[in-house]
């Protein structure tokens, strides 16, 4: 039978415990400074990052500002050349229409002063027509006697406005404002006969037709047909 075996265990001392509590104390402080030390090292990262990324934001902002300032600025700009232009335009073509109301007026006076040589006496000079608003229209013909020596010329004058109806030409007198179809001229060397006519929607104009004849047992009418196209203007020339 085998003796029983006795195992000896030392008993640690105080002094024991207390180096060994010291140690565990000062690793706990030691990893606890660690743990701060590199927390405290992230966190300062941290806030320079996050005040980086501010003053990031904040120069974003300020280009944005100052892109917004200038784009409108542009639309602004871009709003007065258009205005600009756009007046230019107009200026223009006002030029433009007075060139040629003066260039029509020339024309004019130089039928009377210069007449061509076979031209002589009652002559129907030209047509214009201008719209007024949709159903309204405005009319003028100029009346001259060419090679003029300053005698009164007078007599009567019809005016006829040739449309399409059903294919075929068609014939509507012109009535001046007493709704005569007669109208009256009395002059030295040119006259204006005005009036206006009111349009419908189914009326499709072709030409005017003027007939013109002077006092006199011996005159013969004068006949002249101007084409619609040739007679619409952008307003009715004044020559006075």
């Amino acid at each position: 039978m085998a003796s029983p075996q006795f195992v000896v265990r030392e008993k640690w001392q105080p002094a024991q415990y207390l180096l060994v509590g010291s140690i565990v104390v000062v690793t706990l402080v030691a990893l606890t400074a660690i743990g701060y030390y590199i927390g405290n090292r992230h966190s300062l990262s941290l806030i320079a990052t996050n005040e980086q990324l501010v003053e990031d934001l904040a120069s974003s902002v300020e280009r944005e500002e100052n892109l917004q300032k200038q784009l409108v600025m542009q639309e602004q700009v871009n709003r007065v050349e258009q205005a600009a232009n756009t007046e230019a335009g107009h200026s223009l073509e006002a030029q433009y229409q007075k060139v040629r109301e003066l260039e029509r007026e020339l024309t004019f006076y130089r039928s009377i002063l210069a007449p061509e040589e076979s031209a002589k006496g009652l002559q129907i000079s030209q047509f214009q027509h201008s719209t007024i608003d949709s159903s309204r229209l405005e009319w003028q013909v100029s009346l001259l006697q060419a090679g003029s020596t300053g005698s009164m010329l007078s007599g009567l004058a019809t005016i006829d406005l040739i449309h399409l109806q059903n294919g075929v030409e068609s014939r509507m007198p012109l009535l001046n404002k007493s709704g005569n179809r007669e109208f009256g001229f009395k002059f030295r060397y040119f006259q204006h006969l005005v009036g206006e006519i009111q349009m419908t929607n189914d009326l499709r104009p072709v030409a005017f037709e003027v007939t013109a004849r002077r006092y006199g047992p011996n005159s013969t009418p004068i006949v002249r047909r101007f084409e619609w196209e040739q007679t619409q203007e952008e307003a009715v020339a004044n020559v006075e």
